[in-house]
């Protein structure tokens, strides 16, 4: 939704935008090495044209359930002040964007499926046919991510 909005609402116009994670889930095992697998995964993004600043951040559990990576309620969004706080324990961007408020993102809260449409930002189009899948039918064997739901074309 950030990128859509970005080129739908700010053409051409800087933003500033810090992803993250948050948090243990588990540990995946590896041959060499353990993974960290996060819990949650966070996205911040602050908006500064020097005469006005808004920024918004938003944290989702990481699970497979569609409702979580759809973000689909929109009730995550906060300002990136309460990210800072409530999560990571301190400051992630200089003290205009820390501390500035939601601006639009405030409306697209409220109307986050009104939003999602306008946009286009449905994740998974559907649940059956559009979901990613992994092929392991590679002619070398190996693994291989098969996106199924495109992003539009540009």
């Amino acid at each position: 939704m950030a990128r859509e909005f970005m080129m739908a609402e700010h053409p051409g116009k800087d933003h500033y935008i810090i992803t993250g994670t948050h948090g243990t889930l588990d540990w995946m095992h590896g041959k060499m090495h353990e993974v960290r697998v996060p819990e949650y995964y966070w996205k911040a993004q602050c908006y500064d044209d020097g005469k006005s600043a808004w920024a918004w951040a938003i944290i989702i559990k990481n699970t497979n359930a569609h409702a979580s990576a759809d973000e689909s309620s929109g009730i995550e969004v906060m300002t990136v002040a309460d990210l800072s706080a409530r999560f990571l324990g301190g400051p992630i961007f200089d003290s205009t964007c820390q501390n500035a408020g939601l601006g639009p993102w405030k409306e697209v809260r409220e109307n986050w499926s009104q939003w999602q449409s306008k946009l286009g930002c449905h994740f998974p189009a559907s649940a059956d046919e559009n979901n990613d899948t992994v092929d392991a039918e590679g002619e070398d064997g190996k693994l291989r991510f098969v996106p199924r739901a495109h992003p539009p074309q540009l």
